[in-house]
């Protein structure tokens, strides 16, 4: 379980501080799917990036399993992003110099995962092993993105619009997947998102606004073939 409590988070802005969380609480369960919805500016990723350990906060907690993150030194959350976490973002961040099978192996042998191929084919990916970043669409490249991601193992998933980028058809190709995947592995999945249609496919919905929580909805989750886009 992740429990997030009164969670503050200021960035300086002339006199006045610029407050992008504002003592937000929140409960997330174990194998979960929860999609976080707000406007530009409502702190929706700045909360993603907080609960990832990307980010430090003020004041508050964050704990999983009974592990308060804010309370763990650089090397210690580094450690713990290691062990819980993988992340699909959507400008991607691979490494440009290395193939679509060697950028999905970052993930692997993290965890010595060495059914890399299994996960390329369930990707769409197949026969674009030996590519570089910069000879594939912008579609491929976010599928190796969730390829390594998932490659990973991970205790929990971070996804920060990871359709964004994509056209309908591959959008709703490459989130039919992650949420199989979400399901089979059990693992916890927490993504942000602009598209409300999206957030339909959620078993928990947060609506953010100013840097709060004004809304937790328990959703019963949709199947992608029947939400629009």
């Amino acid at each position: 379980m992740l429990e997030i409590k009164n969670v503050y988070k200021e960035y300086e802005n002339g006199d006045e501080p610029l407050v992008v969380l504002n003592n937000v609480s929140l409960k997330i369960n174990d194998g979960e799917f929860v999609v976080v919805l707000g406007p530009s500016g409502s702190g929706k990723s700045t909360l993603l990036n907080a609960i990832s350990g990307l980010t430090n906060v003020k004041s508050g907690s964050i704990v999983y399993d009974g592990k308060d993150i804010t309370k763990l030194n650089d090397k210690e959350l580094t450690l713990f992003r290691r062990e819980y976490t993988s992340f699909v973002f959507q400008s991607y961040y691979l490494m440009p110099t290395l193939t679509v099978m060697q950028n999905v192996r970052m993930g692997g042998n993290l965890v010595n995962n060495k059914n890399l191929q299994e996960i390329i084919e369930k990707v769409g990916l197949v026969g674009k092993e030996n590519k570089l970043p910069s000879e594939l669409s912008g579609g491929q490249r976010q599928r190796v993105s969730i390829a390594r991601a998932i490659a990973k193992k991970p205790k929990v998933m971070f996804c920060d619009e990871p359709t964004g980028a994509l056209d309908e058809q591959t959008g709703r190709m490459i989130l039919d997947y992650l949420i199989k995947n979400h399901k089979e592995n059990g693992y916890m999945m927490v993504m942000v998102t602009h598209n409300e249609n999206i957030a339909l496919l959620a078993d928990k919905i947060i609506k953010m606004n100013s840097g709060k929580i004004v809304e937790v909805i328990e959703n019963d989750p949709k199947d992608i073939k029947d939400i629009r886009w």
